[in-house]
């Protein structure tokens, strides 16, 4: 099936021939084409993990409407068979007794749930008395049944036994189906209304109830705007408003409009007002203990489905792979089962450590067995005895060996089998010990003396044929190493993809919190726990990693390709709709993008980047070969032990730091005077990889190998406010800050200058940006992106789609400026440290914020400026910019100020 990534066509056909080919050849061979049919099926479900997104579905949509066929035929031939096989030895008595099998077969189903009721309470995620009601009532019989009946009557017939039972099974079997068919499957809905399973909650038809109002107001605009277009303008409106309403889900009415009287609580949960005759003010009713747990019920389901939305786009961006998003999914599924509403961590912690004793055990057997087989020899120092080295080590001679000891092996088997003749077989034997006694006196000569000291014993029983069968064996040890390391790294590759996608939806969670809970009590329940379960996660995480670095390189590595793989097809996708591509150079590069796939699929592993090269991959290195040499060349290293104290609060640091290798731990716990600094002169907190837009809460955060820290404190020297400590041994590249201002200096481009760079005989612009701007764009990159997701403009777009925009930003360094004047080029500014003010209205805008478009001048005076944040987002409409190129859109720009705090 791997073969045949490209391919879909073929990929249907292969899967269907090699399911009937299995079926038929396990059934010629033993009469066994089910079992042969399972294992084949088996297979090409560990081979799925292997297709694209596309085939799969493909092949899933093949099967299920082949699956539906073959129901559909043998629905039929039921039907037609019926008539033939229960018109003859069937009488009234025996329909009425399919009755009684049918009562027998459900109370037999119940009892043996009832019985095994305390284990299964207790396993899993539990069974209630109405869950298992409904499982017992509602388990429909497989169509499978029907072909056994067949199949069974069809043996009776052929073996010539009496037909008369082989009617009455073919009779109970067909009865009881449709019978559970007809009633079961008919009272379900009212068994689990009876039950109360099939009951609304109050805040989940409170919720429809908004949602439904939304869905109104948008057709109630649409209405609006296509009475003002001039082709439907005369169209029957009221005809088209009673034909787009829609039935609401938890009520017996047709619109919303019929249920307009209802008492506006209806719509905001929680959210209820009472008249206060004294103040004479609405003052809000706090919600009862009923519904504050029917409120609580609910956000969990929410932030529950959101978790399964976020996993779905983790795997569409290539950061989760089959079996990932399937266990991510099987465990959201769990937890809307459960009571308590929440993933349970424990089985992804015990992941990381999954290895079975039997591996355990294994494993260490034979790291024992090939710690001892494989021992350094010197070499001879006379010449005949190099000769001999030489040639018991070519690997001609092993293959000579190899021959001969298989021979003998042959004869020694046929001997005992044939009994063959005593003086032949004496004659070949003195043949193979010939070789044997040179093969014995040429290592002799290879290994020195020494080697017949040591291992004389051993060297003898090499004369014997069975202990020469060995060394056909001895590569064996190795490939079940091998084998049991791959298979216990896999349980970690998967453990690690897992957790990392766990804590980027933790991660999302939070930042759209407010959005998902109204109620403050249960928002800030739900935040505790979820805070807490992610700095477990992201411990447990960064440990695997220390210990097994490669894995996480190999998750890291393979996750970015399948990533940029991704953004390359979506980008490829835009191109065909623009019409820059045909269909048919579509296809030659997905094809080609294909490929790609599946090389990425057929990586193993990957060997962990060296200390150079994680240096240079830092984002904001660029790409001057001159600065990053001055750089590199006056790096320092530095080695901690767990528990050491990198960064303590009120220390300047002594530069910026990258990580190598270790696990470190970010602990923010805010201050009144950080906190004034912050409210009244946009002063940030000094502290890294944690973004706030308060900092009024103490957050935590673990700082992995690859990551940075202590930017701002040199650009900004100002003190830290937080304490940084490792928890593990770690290494760590101090680049000084004077190198660091330095290196700054050596950047002679004052604002942003430009490069010709050719591509393919097109000549483009593009921007080169000085260190500190791109230091300064790293530092505001995430705290951009948070600001922008709760701007009303961008609550549409999705986190990744935010990224991207901000990562197409710059920063120019505006510091010989005293008024920003906002062209019509730029849309949008951010303010990530400082105070700005609008030189026409004279609002005064404290970082971080988003400042709205309507300033047109920004006034920068009496200050000492530094580098201001610009981001470049997409027009409106389309500008062709370049010639025989792609159009290209026209960019317009949001900037960040930080002017130095207590100055105005």
């Amino acid at each position: 099936m791997r073969y045949a990534y490209n391919d879909p066509i073929n990929l249907m056909v292969l899967t269907v021939s090699i399911s009937y080919a299995s079926y038929f050849l396990g059934n010629w061979m033993s009469n066994a084409g089910l079992v042969a049919n399972v294992f084949c099926g088996i297979m090409m479900s560990m081979e799925r993990n292997s297709l694209s997104k596309e085939n799969d579905q493909g092949l899933y949509t093949l099967w299920k409407m082949i699956t539906t066929i073959m129901n559909g035929t043998l629905y039929l031939f039921i039907g037609v068979l019926c008539p033939t096989f229960l018109r003859n030895n069937v009488q009234l008595k025996n329909y009425i007794i399919v009755f009684v099998t049918f009562l027998i077969t459900n109370l037999s189903r119940f009892l043996c749930f009832f019985l095994f009721s305390p284990i299964l309470s207790r396993i899993g995620y539990g069974m209630s008395f109405q869950n298992m009601v409904i499982i017992v009532w509602g388990g429909l019989k497989n169509p499978v049944n029907l072909n056994m009946a067949i199949m069974i009557h069809q043996a009776y017939s052929d073996y010539g036994h009496d037909n008369a039972k082989a009617d009455l099974f073919f009779l109970h079997n067909i009865g009881v189906y449709l019978l559970m068919l007809l009633i079961n499957g008919s009272f379900v809905p009212v068994l689990l209304k009876a039950l109360g399973l099939s009951d609304i909650s109050l805040s989940r038809q409170m919720n429809m109830n908004n949602c439904m109002k939304y869905i109104y107001e948008a057709r109630a605009r649409t209405i609006t705007i296509l009475k003002m277009d001039r082709f439907v303008s005369d169209a029957n409106w009221p005809l088209v408003l009673n034909t787009t309403a829609i039935k609401h889900p938890y009520k017996n009415i047709n619109s919303v409009g019929e249920d307009e009287n209802d008492d506006e609580e209806d719509f905001f949960v929680g959210f209820r007002f009472t008249y206060c005759p004294d103040c004479k003010h609405n003052i809000p009713t706090q919600p009862t203990a009923k519904e504050i747990k029917e409120i609580n019920k609910e956000a969990k389901l929410r932030i529950l489905k959101l978790k399964k939305t976020a996993y779905s786009r983790h795997f569409e961006n290539g950061m989760l792979s089959k079996e990932g998003i399937r266990i991510m999914h099987q465990a959201v599924e769990i937890a809307m089962d459960t009571e308590a509403l929440v993933i349970e961590l424990e089985g992804l912690f015990k992941l990381f450590k999954k290895e079975s004793v039997c591996y355990r055990c294994l494993r260490n057997q034979v790291q024992q067995l090939t710690k001892t087989r494989d021992k350094h020899r010197k070499h001879p120092r006379k010449t005949w005895r190099i000769w001999c080295y030489r040639i018991v080590n070519h690997f001609v001679f092993s293959i000579i060996m190899y021959g001969i000891i298989l021979l003998n092996m042959i004869l020694v088997v046929y001997h005992f089998e044939k009994n063959y003749g005593d003086s032949h077989y004496l004659d070949a034997s003195v043949f193979f010990f010939w070789f044997y006694f040179v093969e014995f006196w040429l290592k002799v000569f290879a290994y020195s003396w020494i080697y017949v000291y040591k291992h004389g014993i051993r060297t003898y029983f090499k004369l014997c044929t069975f202990f020469k069968s060995y060394r056909c064996c001895k590569k064996i040890p190795d490939v079940t190493l091998k084998y049991l390391n791959v298979k216990v790294n896999k349980h970690k590759s998967l453990a690690f993809e897992l957790g990392k996608s766990y804590i980027t939806g933790e991660e999302e969670i939070l930042d759209n919190l407010e959005n998902i809970v109204d109620n403050d009590q249960i928002r800030e329940s739900v935040k505790k726990n979820t805070e807490n379960d992610l700095l477990a996660l992201s411990r447990c995480v960064g440990m695997a990693e220390k210990q097994s670095q490669w894995v996480a390189t190999t998750v890291k590595t393979k996750s970015a390709m399948r990533m940029v793989l991704n953004s390359m097809k979506d980008d490829i996708l835009e191109l065909k709709v623009a019409g820059w591509i045909d269909d048919v150079e579509y296809n030659k590069l997905i094809k080609s993008l294909a490929e790609r796939y599946q090389y990425i699929n057929s990586i193993t592993s990957i060997e962990p980047y060296a200390p150079k090269l994680i240096f240079r991959e830092v984002v904001y290195m660029g790409d001057d070969e001159t600065i990053i040499n001055y750089l590199y060349d006056n790096v320092t290293t530095k080695k901690f032990d767990p528990g050491d104290v990198v960064f303590s609060e009120g220390e300047l640091v002594e530069g910026i730091y990258i990580v190598i290798t270790g696990m470190l731990l970010v602990t923010y716990i805010p201050k009144d005077d950080v906190k004034e600094k912050l409210k009244e002169t946009g002063c940030l907190p000094v502290i890294d990889h944690i973004c706030s837009s308060t900092y009024e809460e103490t957050m935590y955060q673990y700082i992995v190998a690859g990551d940075t820290m202590g930017e701002l404190a040199t650009l900004s020297d100002r003190s830290y406010n937080g304490v940084i400590m490792t928890e593990t041994y770690s290494q760590v590249f101090i680049l000084p800050r004077e190198t660091v201002k330095t290196a700054i200096k050596m950047d002679f481009d004052p604002v942003n200058g430009s490069v010709e760079s050719h591509f393919e005989n097109v000549s483009l612009t593009i921007s080169h940006f000085r260190l500190e701007c791109r230091i300064w764009k790293y530092i505001g990159f995430k705290k951009a992106v948070s600001i922008l997701m709760n701007i009303p403009a961008y609550r549409s777009y999705t986190q990744d789609k935010i990224k991207y925009i901000v990562e197409r930003s710059f920063v120019p360094n505006l510091s010989n400026y005293k008024i920003f004047i906002v062209n019509e080029m730029m849309q949008d500014i951010i303010l990530l440290e400082g105070i700005i003010v609008d030189f026409n209205t004279r609002d005064v805008y404290t970082g971080p914020c988003y400042i709205p478009r309507f300033p047109k001048e920004i006034f920068l005076a009496n200050s000492k400026l530094a580098p201001c944040y610009e981001a470049q987002l997409p027009a409106l409409s389309p500008r062709r910019r370049f010639t025989n190129t792609p159009p290209m859109r026209t960019w317009h720009v949001w900037t960040h100020t930080q002017l130095t705090p207590g100055r105005r």
